[in-house]
């Protein structure tokens, strides 16, 4: 509990979280491009903040697994605006697509919890991401 605990204070304390693991080079590709977004933000852009931090022990890697639903975790593990955006590839298509900057600035459905939460989707048809709300939740 106390590590989905402090899973939930990262993302929703910080603009983007991303959990990563020792020479992954998708966390590099991500932690780069995540530097070059904030390098070439313009004097009306604002900052954002960004929380990393390895996601490699185990009870990290059950907990963030347990967040976003799925059986095991592959890294990075990326949050934007506390919404679940997925690995390096899906962080680069939304920096491609312009969608980064608007999660950035969208407004949080509300604090992170686990088992519920908003997470992008790309379809295979359309190349454009959809907001879907999953829940593993009961009732």
């Amino acid at each position: 509990a106390a590590v989905l605990a402090s899973i939930a204070e990262a993302v929703d304390g910080h603009d983007v979280v991303m959990y990563t693991k020792v020479g992954c080079p998708y966390c590099q590709r991500a932690s780069a491009l995540l530097q070059k977004q904030q390098d070439g933000r313009s004097s009306t852009q604002s900052g954002f903040s960004v929380f990393s931090s390895p996601g490699t022990d185990p009870e990290i890697r059950a907990a963030l697994a347990h967040s976003i639903s799925v059986a095991s975790v592959t890294f990075p593990v990326v949050f934007i605006g506390g919404i679940f955006a997925g690995g390096a590839d899906d962080l680069v298509e939304l920096v491609e697509l312009g969608e980064f900057n608007r999660l950035l600035q969208a407004t949080r459905a509300g604090p992170f919890r686990a088992g519920a939460y908003l997470w992008l989707r790309r379809t295979s048809s359309v190349a454009r991401w959809l907001f879907y709300l999953k829940s593993s939740v009961s009732k």
